[in-house]
């Protein structure tokens, strides 16, 4: 179910280090949630340097203040979102050179029932994993 949105001037950075951000996020989400990765989503949405502003400035050096959200079914221990923002923002600022301060990001959590995984509610497809992740185990 996790999901990372990242929202950025994608043409200032080589592909390269896209991709390895890409890959990076997804093994900390991996990691942080003790998840296969192959339910990971991450993705890079190219927002163009004249549609970003900070404080309603379009200045080239802030305009790379790339803005993330990610979404985890609730239950969660509240440890796991306090890392993955700390964990995101890292990579941005590692693999983009992008400082820290300019980067902002939000966790969203999901009700189970609320999320669909091929069709069908996580509240149902993953009955076990929901139940035993809200008991806290």
């Amino acid at each position: 179910m996790p999901v990372l949105q990242v929202y950025l001037d994608t043409s200032q950075h080589e592909e390269g280090d896209l991709g390895r951000f890409l890959k990076k996020a997804s093994a900390a989400f991996a990691h942080r949630l003790s998840c296969p990765e192959d339910r990971i989503r991450v993705y890079m949405h190219h927002t163009a340097r004249a549609l970003c502003s900070i404080g309603g400035s379009i200045d080239p050096e802030t305009a790379q203040a790339p803005f993330f959200q990610f979404y985890l079914l609730a239950g969660r221990p509240p440890e796991q979102k306090i890392a993955l923002l700390h964990d995101f923002t890292s990579l941005l600022a590692s693999e983009l050179g992008i400082p820290a301060e300019l980067i902002r990001g939000f966790c969203t959590h999901v009700p189970p029932q609320d999320w669909g995984i091929a069709g069908i509610p996580a509240a149902i497809k993953r009955e076990d994993e929901v139940a035993a992740r809200q008991a806290g185990k």
